[in-house]
């Protein structure tokens, strides 16, 4: 996405502490000119689409066509995330913690937000957005890299259809609320922190703006988009003034 060298950049300051695994099924693309960055940090797994439908279905018994299916579906995507630890164990050697985060967050300090004591005294740590409540953030959220919380998915006796709904939007949305419910009846001796002191995602703008626009404000990013929407009285836009934020933020 275009927002990318944006992203890298902000996950720059939280390594090696905390290390993005970004797994892609095609080959990555070449900077485009002035837009050189730095992404060493970043861990890159090149897994191509026919082998992410295997590995779906052979460490969760998902049906053949039912992971094709999901695989292609835009939206529906991040039903995925619960099983992430699952299905992606190999890449979570030597990690003592795993999560999902969306791709379209800029991180700041985390270990300065999150509290790093936070991490260890607590099996989870979850980030509800300003219209969430009280659910697994989608945005973001930590787990201590553990067998329960890598098969924390089992909870919900229906995960499978729900993770691999692709009918209609092709989303069930179970990863947040339905998710965390069973969870809580299941497993009443997990410790999670909800974290309601740091917004990640800027949601508030849901109830008036079109969502998912990066907004660029004296130095703060608010939220993203490809498309540059406009609207009266938004601050500009992340990508047309990328130059000025170059000058203001600060690393």
């Amino acid at each position: 996405p275009p927002w990318w060298p944006y992203l890298v950049a902000t996950y720059a300051r939280n390594a090696p502490r905390f290390t993005l695994i970004a797994v892609h099924t095609a080959g990555r693309h070449a900077a485009g000119a002035g837009e050189a960055v730095d992404d060493s940090h970043v861990r890159y797994e090149h897994v191509p689409l026919e082998q992410l439908r295997r590995r779906f279905v052979a460490k969760l018994g998902a049906g053949e066509a039912q992971a094709s299916a999901k695989l292609s579906s835009g939206k529906g995507l991040s039903d995925l995330k619960p099983f992430y630890g699952h299905v992606f164990d190999d890449l979570l050697r030597g990690c003592t913690h795993w999560g999902w985060v969306d791709w379209d967050i800029l991180l700041g300090d985390l270990a300065a937000v999150v509290g790093e004591e936070a991490l260890w005294a607590s099996d989870a740590v979850t980030f509800a957005g300003a219209t969430l409540g009280f659910a697994w953030a989608g945005q973001l959220t930590i787990f201590r890299n553990s067998a329960e919380t890598r098969e924390l998915y089992r909870v919900d006796d229906n995960h499978l259809a729900l993770g691999f709904k692709s009918t209609g939007d092709g989303q069930s949305g179970w990863e947040e609320r339905t998710f965390l419910r069973e969870t809580l009846r299941k497993k009443k001796d997990l410790t999670i922190h909800f974290h309601m002191g740091a917004q990640m995602d800027y949601k508030a703008q849901w109830l008036t703006w079109v969502p998912f626009d990066h907004y660029w404000h004296e130095g703060r990013i608010l939220r993203c988009s490809a498309p540059p929407y406009s609207k009266d009285g938004r601050p500009p836009l992340l990508l047309p003034n990328r130059s000025r934020w170059r000058e203001q933020v600060e690393w």
